[in-house]
């Protein structure tokens, strides 16, 4: 059975023409896939950037399972925008 990649996306498709250590780069970049919980926690997230500074500022506490990338939320970010 061969592989045409119809059911992968037109960037991908690219990719398994091209050289070995450039697919096995692109596959072992940090990658974001963008569910509803997550979109939602970004928002709140921009939110609190964005937030007036004050005495008392807002905050949010984000607790979940272990590997799930949680950890690439807090890591220091211009902006939120930089996970999307």
């Amino acid at each position: 059975m061969a592989m045409n990649g119809e059911h992968l996306s037109p960037k991908t498709r690219e990719l398994l023409d091209g050289p070995i250590e450039e697919r096995i780069a692109y596959i072992q970049m940090d990658s974001w896939i963008p569910y509803s919980q997550a979109n939602r926690i970004l928002q709140q997230l921009e939110d609190l950037l964005n937030h007036p500074r004050c005495d008392r500022m807002p905050n949010l506490a984000i607790s979940a399972q272990t590997n799930n990338a949680r950890a690439n939320h807090i890591q220091p970010k211009t902006s939120v925008k930089a996970f999307r």
